[in-house]
């Protein structure tokens, strides 16, 4: 039975009660224009797939978008045509082997009212005991070659959450115009709050979204912070498909090839460069955590292509 918030949280209903949690962290992905961010977001549904993830809250989708552009879709459900609306929900993930609770919320960047949706999701956390950490998970495509481990960058100000995350941290100072997820963190910042964002880098020139590699390599960090052991064996076997996939396309092009290996000298330039500052998050997959010289070259991408966050 659906329970509608009070007045101030009309937009929002609670599906099941939370309870009690475990030291609870906040973990969000919002998939944004043109798909970035997707693969952030499959991220969570493996996570929620996996662990059973619960159904807590559900936001309308009424007040935050523009249907012309976030259109719904429509599907056959036996011999019913359903129409999904674009929108973000939220659920709770218990691993039983866990230390910390998970609020998993995940879903569509909203169009309108920011404001409006960021105190309704303030009041829903306000009314849970014990949340004090906010991560952003985000993921976007990069000049980064698929023949080298992908990136990943933490952004964040607490120390305490960057060594529960295993990650060096860079001092979220960036300035300029940003997304939902950045409008978030910037609001989670009070003295007993600590925020970070989760960026991992892949190949711009794959094609394949979401990314198998980039879901390993953030599903790694986040059972870090929560305390448990997700099953990664089929997503590393989708990630050397993909792989083996590019080294054929790679073969049969010259001068993608030629593209490839530039790439991968102007990498291992920089990794070179930065031995011994920074650091292997996980043997498996070996996903490399880069320092501020190697960031600022990130960010200088990113603000050409028009997606600094």
């Amino acid at each position: 039975m659906w329970r509608s918030w009070a007045t101030n949280f009309e937009f929002l209903s609670e599906l099941q009660e939370v309870g009690s949690l475990r030291e609870p962290v906040l973990i969000a992905a919002f998939v944004g224009r043109d798909g970035y961010n997707t693969s952030a977001a499959a991220t969570l549904g493996y996570l929620l797939s996996v662990h059973n993830g619960k159904l807590v809250a559900e936001f309308d989708p009424e007040p935050f978008y523009d249907f012309t552009v976030a259109r719904p879709t429509i599907r056959l459900d036996g011999e019913r045509r359903m129409v999904d609306w674009p929108t973000n929900r939220i659920y709770l993930l218990s691993p039983q082997e866990s230390r910390r609770d998970m609020l998993v919320l995940v879903g569509v960047e909203p169009q309108l009212k920011w404001r409006t949706f960021a105190e309704t999701l303030e009041g829903f956390v306000a009314s849970i005991n014990g949340v004090r950490d906010l991560v952003i998970l985000r993921s976007w495509p990069a000049p980064l070659p698929h023949t080298r481990p992908v990136l990943l960058r933490l952004t964040a100000d607490d120390k305490a959450l960057a060594d529960q995350l295993g990650l060096l941290a860079m001092p979220r100072n960036y300035e300029g115009p940003i997304d939902f997820s950045e409008l978030l963190c910037a609001r989670h910042g009070g003295p007993d709050q600590a925020a970070a964002g989760l960026t991992v880098l892949v190949p711009n020139y794959l094609g394949v979204v979401p990314s198998p590699s980039a879901i390993v390599a953030l599903t790694e960090v986040i059972d870090r912070l929560a305390g448990c052991r997700t099953p990664l064996e089929w997503l590393r076997a989708q990630s050397e498909k993909v792989r083996e996939s590019a080294d054929e396309a790679l073969e049969r092009s010259a001068e993608m090839g030629e593209v490839v290996r530039q790439m991968e000298e102007e990498y291992s330039s920089l990794t070179d460069s930065l031995a011994g500052t920074y650091l292997k998050p996980a043997k498996e997959t070996a996903s490399l955590v880069a320092n501020e010289e190697l960031i600022e070259d990130i960010e200088r991408f990113l603000k050409q292509d028009g997606h600094a966050h």
